[in-house]
């Protein structure tokens, strides 16, 4: 029984082609989600600055998008 190793299957590491594309892409989008979810923290938190009910308001936009 003799087993034929062709350079394809030798240097491929990962069963699918795209592996490392979906990777970066997914690396990418949640980067640019936690981007947003900061940026929207930073401002709610300065609503403080407007008093309790500035506070409220803010809170309440994210209560109904």
């Amino acid at each position: 029984m003799n087993t034929v190793v062709t350079a394809s299957t030798a240097v491929r590491k990962y069963r699918w082609q795209f592996s490392g594309m979906v990777a970066h892409l997914i690396q990418r989008m949640t980067g640019v989600l936690l981007l947003v979810y900061l940026l929207l923290h930073v401002h709610t938190i300065r609503e403080l600055r407007g008093g309790p009910a500035a506070f409220d308001a803010a809170l309440a936009t994210f209560k109904n998008p």
